[in-house]
């Protein structure tokens, strides 16, 4: 698997050498240019496809087009505020221009300009209301601000623009669990592996999600004291899951953390609770306690592709890349999609 892919990079980059080569003496440059502009992004050197692309530019070809791609190579390689005014260069050759709109509205999320954001999305879906990804983008707005009914809204109407928009069905299924319905979060991934049955991470999750269920139905049936809403609250991991979820919305993981260990020592193996310790720490760079909170995950559910993931991704922060290595390749074969880029660079350690 991984040979397949130091092939394609060694006959893309082979491409790139020759081209550069006869650069100066063909005659078609803009076509040159373009062909290695392209290149140089799959091979993640957006540096390098910026710097053909405004050669193109230079040259007059086909302006929205290669504002378009500029901006595209921009926002791959962080420069946000070059992305920025290169869709605005778009709008104003084109006013038209839905998917201009829709990266503005992912550039300023990322600026943490949500109003704009909200705005440039809203701006994509009056131009083109079958624009799934700006109906996704803007559920996501919406559950950073707590809007969680005009969160699920926007993601129901993402699958029903574009039934295999995978995200938008995980995001449900975890605003199910938020709520303490595990039942109709199961409901929604079926419905996902209805139209992706490969997806062994949401066979898992379904699984994971039966069991909690199984687990908790005696308790409140038996062992559960009268219920009241103070009580519920005091008892129920879940309380807690949830609250550290909203909590990790606004970005104040922190907090969430103390919110997932309390769910903890309620229910010790709390899969999801672990997982989301993991994540926490892992934004917060403390990658090996990010590193054992995976690990403990995976004692409870060794064939978890998405812990696995995470765990490659972690090992490979802290240069363990023999480690990393290894479950990036569980992750990919129990169907979880590892990231194409940071799987060409693990290729370099193995």
């Amino acid at each position: 698997m991984f040979e397949s892919v130091g092939l394609r990079d060694t006959v893309i980059q082979a491409q790139i050498d020759q081209l550069t080569e006869k650069l100066p003496d063909l005659p078609n440059r803009l076509a040159s240019f373009f062909i290695l502009a392209n290149a140089h992004a799959e091979l993640g050197e957006f540096d390098q496809a910026i710097k053909y692309c405004r050669q193109i530019i230079e040259m007059g070809s086909d302006p929205i087009e290669a504002h378009l791609n500029l901006g595209l190579f921009c926002m791959n390689a962080g420069r946000n505020e070059e992305a920025i005014a290169a869709y605005n260069t778009v709008l104003e050759l084109d006013p038209e221009n839905s998917p201009a709109y829709n990266n503005l509205g992912t550039l300023f999320e990322q600026n943490e300009q949500p109003q704009l954001a909200k705005t440039s999305y809203e701006k994509a879906l009056q131009i083109d209301p079958s624009l799934a990804m700006s109906h996704f983008n803007l559920a996501r707005l919406y559950m950073g601000s707590g809007r969680i009914d005009s969160a699920m809204l926007a993601y129901r109407k993402t699958i029903e623009l574009d039934p295999e928009y995978v995200p938008a069905y995980y995001r449900m299924s975890q605003i199910f669990q938020m709520s303490g319905d595990n039942h109709e979060a199961i409901i929604v991934l079926e419905a996902l592996l209805k139209v992706r049955p490969d997806l062994k991470e949401a066979q898992a999750e379904i699984k994971n999600l039966t069991m909690e269920m199984e687990q908790e139905r005696p308790k409140v049936s038996v062992q559960m004291p009268p219920r009241t809403a103070k009580s519920d609250k005091s008892i129920d991991p879940r309380y807690f899951y949830n609250q550290a979820v909203m909590l990790i919305q606004k970005q104040r993981y922190r907090e969430a953390i103390v919110d997932f260990e309390r769910a903890l020592k309620l229910k010790p193996n709390y899969l999801n609770a672990i997982i989301g310790l993991g994540a926490m720490y892992q934004n917060l760079g403390e990658y090996e306690v990010a590193i054992d909170q995976y690990k403990r995950a995976l004692a409870i559910d060794p064939e978890h592709s998405g812990t696995h993931n995470n765990l490659a991704i972690n090992y490979y922060t802290v240069r363990q890349y023999k480690l990393a290595i290894e479950h990036a390749d569980k992750a990919k074969a129990l169907g979880f999609r590892v990231q194409q880029a940071f799987m060409d660079e693990l290729a370099k350690y193995r």
